[in-house]
């Protein structure tokens, strides 16, 4: 996942899928973030569909920004575990995208 700031936003986006949570500090931008994964699993699982399977990678415009990045972020903020379904959401690799 690729961290940047656009305006007053931080944004984070995932780059092996296309989805993402902006918002006004990192932490709430992480906060988001989990909402977002959670609310698509969830309905995934409600209706007995794989969760991610038919979401595209992000654009190569967000993995350009990761591969440039030199700064790392601790990745176990994101760690997460969903009950139902027994999803589980592994630590991804965070950097920090330079300012533009």
């Amino acid at each position: 996942m690729v961290v940047y700031q656009e305006d007053e936003w931080v944004c984070i986006q995932c780059l092996e899928y296309d989805f993402g949570a902006r918002a006004r500090s990192y932490p709430d931008a992480l906060y988001e973030l989990k909402r977002v994964l959670a609310g698509h699993i969830a309905i995934c699982v409600e209706n007995d569909l794989e969760p991610f399977r038919n979401l595209p990678p992000a654009p190569e415009r967000f993995v350009d920004m990761f591969n440039r990045s030199k700064i790392t972020l601790p990745p176990e903020q994101l760690d997460f575990k969903i009950k139902t379904g027994g999803v589980e959401v592994l630590a991804p690799e965070l950097r920090v995208a330079a300012a533009a």
